[in-house]
């Protein structure tokens, strides 16, 4: 079972990470998004799964992926649904209350 945890990856948190480092050099425009998607490839392919990643401007951040594609083509290729998107004092806040880096 501890297998499968280590397996799933760490999106809710380097997706926060990098949304507060980014905030405190200035950038200040960013987007948390906590989504549905489907995987794409490996492991995950087909699989529908929680996921964090950023929105800067028309581009999404996949933090877990190190991938930046735009939004749209982000989007579709993942099947993003159900998104939940914060600004950086919303995701403070979320974050303070339930302890976690999400999901919220």
């Amino acid at each position: 079972m501890w297998q499968d945890i280590l397996k799933q990856g760490q999106c809710y948190q380097s997706a926060y990470s990098y949304v507060f480092d980014e905030n405190m050099k200035g950038n200040t425009d960013l987007i948390l998004v906590h989504a549905d998607v489907i995987g794409t490839g490996g492991d995950v392919k087909g699989i529908g799964y929680c996921h964090a990643f950023v929105l800067d401007g028309d581009n999404a951040i996949d933090t877990e992926a190190n991938v930046t594609l735009p939004y749209k083509v982000y989007k579709a290729v993942g099947n993003v649904t159900n998104e939940k998107r914060y600004t950086f004092d919303e995701m403070l806040r979320e974050a303070l209350e339930s302890g976690h880096y999400g999901p919220w």
